[in-house]
């Protein structure tokens, strides 16, 4: 399984590897999760006991049967397929999951067909789609909407285990997933936010009042998450509170409270994260009261 790379990056390591004028004719030991002591060295810097084991070591196969642990088999592909060639965090994670099941992530691949949510993802690239990065926000939803308390700063690893707890057949973490409640939830969500903003929903907003057409995570966490407290008590069949929510959110957009916590840099921790939906939570609900 993508043996040239891997070979070639051994060879590469050892000094041994024709490379290119541009490149580092040995290469540096990095992401070492077991031996953190490793990183950072080249092969001649490391003690001559780990050169020669390195110079004697055989290739080893593994051979995992079709019936062997689902468990098992998930970690193993995952582990050979996180290399090779570039693919996007949810590629990834469309192939490995499977392993365990496939019922989480066909759920959410038929969740990123609905027309509504379709309409407020709009502006994200073509480029992104082709990626699944509009899965990704599909699973992006769900995990903040149920495991936020999980969310450290790193997206990547987050969205990874979450959908990992509750694609596991074992259930060794109490993870219950209601998939018709869920789906309900999901389509109302967007039906909302389509009859609000639609395409423009996760727009910015520049100093002339227009909208510019590129999606932006923070504005999707923002108003996804923050109307699920009074998603009862919305209607996307409402005009006027729809035309209400709307003009909210587009007026959140310019707020200087609400562009502290999701414009520039750094706003992927905890804190912010809180921050946005907690706002979002108490705008609309002010709207809700005020009708």
């Amino acid at each position: 399984m993508d043996g040239l790379q891997r070979i070639s990056s051994y060879l590469h390591f050892r000094g041994a590897l024709e490379v290119k004028e541009d490149q580092d004719k040995n290469l540096r030991l990095n992401g070492c999760d077991i031996v953190t002591e490793l990183n950072g060295h080249t092969f001649d810097e490391l003690p001559k006991v780990l050169q020669i084991k390195l110079k004697r070591n055989f290739i080893r196969v593994e051979v995992i049967r079709k019936g062997s642990d689902q468990k098992l088999r998930y970690y193993m592909f995952k582990r050979l397929n996180t290399g090779g060639e570039l693919l996007s965090e949810q590629e990834i994670r469309n192939c490995t999951i499977r392993l365990l099941d496939n019922r989480f992530n066909d759920f959410i691949i038929k969740m990123s067909k609905d027309s509504h949510f379709e309409t407020c993802i709009k502006h994200l690239s073509e480029d992104k789609k082709e990626k699944k990065a509009d899965q990704e926000y599909v699973l992006k939803f769900y995990a903040f909407k149920n495991d936020r308390e999980q969310y450290k700063k790193n997206i990547t690893p987050f969205l990874t285990k979450y959908m990992e707890k509750v694609s596991d057949p074992t259930r060794e973490t109490d993870v219950f997933f209601n998939y018709d409640e869920e789906e309900r939830l999901f389509r109302k969500t967007f039906a909302i936010l389509d009859k609000a903003l639609g395409e423009n929903v996760f727009d910015k907003v520049n100093q002339h009042n227009n909208f510019i057409s590129s999606l932006t995570p923070t504005h999707f966490d923002s108003f996804t998450i923050g109307l699920q407290e009074h998603i009862d008590n919305l209607d996307s069949e409402n005009e006027k509170q729809m035309n209400d929510l709307g003009g909210l959110l587009k007026e959140l957009k310019k707020d200087k409270d609400f562009l502290s916590i999701t414009a520039r840099g750094g706003k992927n921790t905890v804190k912010y994260l809180n921050q946005r939906i907690s706002l979002v939570e108490r705008k609309v609900g002010e709207m809700l009261n005020g009708q």
